[in-house]
């Protein structure tokens, strides 16, 4: 199958077509319509997984800018009801 039938049956599957009124629009079988929708929304599927991994490396810890705070009050064996009262002071 081309890219151009292809892309036409994506976008009439997109309009809201039924997979049997798109394979009369097309003369194509209906599994070969079903075949290539679900490979459209597969990779479709795979490109929002990439992403949402690619989004994910590129945030920072809301901690970060606290760590060798935290480092500190870990190393001075410091409870947390003591680290608030310590703000308190």
């Amino acid at each position: 199958m081309t890219g151009r039938s292809t892309s036409s049956i994506i976008t009439l599957w997109q309009q809201g077509q039924s997979i049997r009124a798109i394979s009369r629009a097309t003369g194509r079988d209906r599994k070969t319509i079903k075949r290539a929708i679900e490979k459209y929304q597969t990779e479709a599927a795979n490109a929002a997984a990439v992403v949402s991994v690619t989004s994910k490396q590129q945030k920072i810890s809301a901690i970060e800018p606290y760590k060798d705070q935290v480092i500190d009050y870990l190393e001075q064996n410091l409870t947390g009801v003591r680290i608030f009262k310590g703000h308190l002071e």
